[in-house]
């Protein structure tokens, strides 16, 4: 009997990972998710693949190595900020991220059995700005943020290994993703920001006036895209994978209102000089290569990621209102 592959996912227990997990152990891969966090992940009867977990840290490279040992994929999903949320951001990216990955990442060269890497890059910080604002892998990188250039910098270290030590790797550029379980966090997406203000009743901070383009694509496009780079071999080592549409904020907020029937107050502020004006990415390369079109539509995807996190929050509410009654009868 053959056995299934087996996946690592280094940093799996986020937004993206628990999605993956799911998808990957349902189509019959073995999942090890290493991460600081517990995983959300599980397995139903359906599931042919299993998941397991390690509790490790990226900096422990020793740790992270060994679990590496038995695996065919190695997807890098971890990175330890995101756009703009840190203070002394360039030091932090640095001690945090970048540097504990290209210590894993030279210790996976070194070793006899090495595991096709696949690197989830930022395609939203990565291009900067650009005269079209539809970015296809040709164009030359210029991030503005520390963040996309700490991600460009994973991709250069990853060209050169693989020219100095063969190290097989896939750098996916991936555009603004959005979806069920994405919670809301300074600078992780304008989508759970604008539903958390709408549920909170809080006002609405948008950078930019409100009218800088991104593109966003759904959650279990991105999924499908990760495991299509697993199941066939790949022809180039960058691709993009968005829906190549740029939407600003001010739409995001007006069918988010037209969904939830909530209008936040909202405030308007000047674009700072590390945010991008307009970039939404051409994913023709991964589309004619792999068959992969992104087929849930933005109207679709808010509906989904609406209802899932209304009735997360209600949840969240009933469990609080239950746990006071109790206090009250103590």
């Amino acid at each position: 009997m053959e056995r299934h592959k087996r996946v690592l996912l280094v940093g799996g227990a986020g937004f993206i990972g628990t999605h993956l997990t799911n998808s990957l152990s349902a189509g019959g891969y073995d999942v090890l998710v290493y991460d600081r966090q517990p995983i959300l992940a599980h397995c139903d009867g359906n599931s042919s693949g299993s998941i397991q977990s390690i509790s490790g840290d990226l900096r422990d490279v020793r740790a992270a190595l060994h679990a590496t040992s038995h695996a065919d994929y190695c997807v890098l999903l971890a990175w330890d900020r995101a756009p703009f949320s840190a203070r002394r951001a360039v030091e932090h990216a640095r001690c945090r991220s970048v540097i504990p990955i290209c210590r894993f990442l030279r210790g996976i060269a070194c070793q006899q059995r090495r595991p096709l890497i696949i690197f989830t890059s930022s395609g939203g910080s990565v291009y900067g700005d650009t005269p079209s604002g539809l970015c296809s892998e040709e164009i030359p990188a210029r991030p503005k943020c520390d963040y996309g250039m700490g991600k460009l910098f994973i991709e250069r270290y990853l060209g050169l290994l693989r020219q100095r030590s063969g190290l097989h790797s896939i750098t996916l550029r991936l555009a603004n993703v959005y979806g069920p379980g994405q919670e809301a966090r300074r600078g992780y997406g304008l989508v759970p920001t604008v539903m958390d203000a709408m549920l909170c009743g809080s006002e609405l901070a948008l950078h930019g006036g409100g009218v800088d383009r991104r593109d966003y694509v759904f959650i279990s496009d991105v999924v499908s895209a990760i495991t299509l780079v697993l199941a066939k071999r790949a022809s180039h080592t960058l691709y993009n994978i968005g829906t190549g549409h740029g939407t600003t904020a001010i739409e995001i907020l007006e069918r988010l209102m037209a969904v939830s029937g909530i209008t936040p107050g909202v405030t308007y502020s000047r674009r700072s000089s590390t945010e991008v004006r307009d970039v939404s990415l051409d994913s023709r390369r991964f589309e004619d290569e792999f068959g992969w079109l992104p087929r849930v539509t933005l109207e679709r995807g808010l509906e989904m990621t609406w209802g899932w996190r209304n009735q997360a929050v209600r949840q969240t509410r009933a469990r609080s209102l239950r746990a006071g009654r109790r206090e009250q009868w103590r």
